[in-house]
């Protein structure tokens, strides 16, 4: 479960701590454990008004500023699959397809040196909705054939580049895909990945699920 803060802020429970995202400043925090139950009974059971303590420290932060909406909190589910077996033979690709994934790597890694995370969130929810209801499904094979094609490309590879570039290149595949960011606690760390509501699209259950979701774009 996640929560939906501000347009620019979320929080999940890890543990038993409270973890926020506020993209406005590309920054991951604990709340102190003084206030983490307080926050906890709240966004389990909000009420029309947040705790006090937490608007101070959120305000004292940067978190929340003048001509933000009033914080509120709505839940999110969010279900992770279990991810396909791979293929034995994934599809051969052309010499056109491997350019529009390199293309589409090439794209993500620029999004990310010349943009805020908010902006990046932004633009992808835009581009979404954009894009056709219906395309090509995604197979195995089809997801195989690209991350062969991927190892081609030399860019290093960056969870969160990698996910924007192959959600950038299924395009209009009609999947309901998200992409999805976690953290953990101890010791902090922060991943994100693509995923369909039936599959993880390019990392694996038993890594994916060490994971707290904190935000679905």
């Amino acid at each position: 479960m996640l929560w939906t803060l501000l347009p620019h802020l979320t929080a999940c429970f890890v543990g038993e701590g409270v973890m926020l995202l506020d993209l406005r400043q590309d920054r991951y925090f604990r709340l102190p454990a003084s206030l983490g139950s307080t926050a906890r009974q709240w966004l389990e059971e909000p009420s029309d008004a947040p705790p006090q303590a937490l608007l101070d420290l959120l305000e004292r932060q940067g978190v929340v500023r003048a001509g933000d909406p009033p914080l509120s909190a709505l839940a999110t589910q969010i279900e992770i699959p279990e991810m396909l077996e791979a293929p034995a033979t994934p599809d051969a690709f052309g010499t056109g397809e491997g350019l529009r994934i390199a293309a589409a790597v090439g794209s993500a890694w620029i999004e990310l040196k010349t943009r805020r995370l908010q902006s990046v969130v932004l633009a992808r929810r835009r581009w979404r909705t954009a894009q056709p209801k219906l395309g090509d499904a995604v197979t195995r094979e089809r997801l195989a054939g690209y991350h062969r094609a991927r190892r081609l490309v030399p860019v290093a590879k960056n969870c969160l580049m990698d996910s924007l570039a192959l959600d950038l290149w299924l395009g209009g595949s009609d999947l309901g895909r998200h992409l999805v960011f976690g953290v953990t606690l101890e010791p902090f760390l922060a991943h994100c990945w693509l995923q369909s509501p039936t599959m993880i699209l390019n990392d694996n259950y038993d890594h994916v699920r060490r994971y707290t979701p904190i935000l679905r774009v």
